[in-house]
């Protein structure tokens, strides 16, 4: 069984220690995405997470080229993943910090996706308060 095809923490465990299932999504994943967790169960809540953003049923496979939608990406990019891996994976690079005209343009593009007037993710809330820090961390 594959760690995505779990349907609940019990199957998750029979695949190995809680180290040695971090480190085969971390390389089915291909390091694009670190799942931080400190126990099976939230391991098996992302893992959901991502089953819902990624699986397709008629595929049989998971899918990290792309999400289900942009929006999702940007609520999946900011609320689940930090630091580095954020960073790449919503398109920031150190001109962002240099020119306060790029980060404007790259937080509105985000912002007409994810705006809780816009978005009715639990997650949007979320989602543009770290966006909102992340904007006045690169214009400080």
């Amino acid at each position: 069984m594959k760690w995505y095809e779990c349907s609940n923490e019990s199957d998750l465990k029979k695949i190995g220690s809680f180290s040695d299932v971090k480190k085969i999504i971390y390389h089915d994943l291909k390091g694009k995405i670190n799942i931080t967790a400190r126990s099976w169960r939230k391991l098996y809540e992302k893992i959901n997470l991502m089953q819902d953003l990624f699986f397709h049923s008629k595929l049989g496979e998971l899918s990290f080229d792309g999400f289900v939608s942009e929006t999702q990406k940007y609520l999946f990019c900011l609320t689940q993943i930090d630091g580095k891996n954020r960073q790449k994976n919503l398109g920031v690079s150190g001109l962002h910090y240099r020119n306060i005209d790029l980060a404007k343009k790259w937080k509105r593009k985000i912002v007409q996706k994810i705006h809780p007037d816009k978005c009715a993710d639990p997650r949007a809330k979320d989602a543009m308060l770290i966006l909102e820090n992340m904007f006045l961390e690169m214009t400080k």
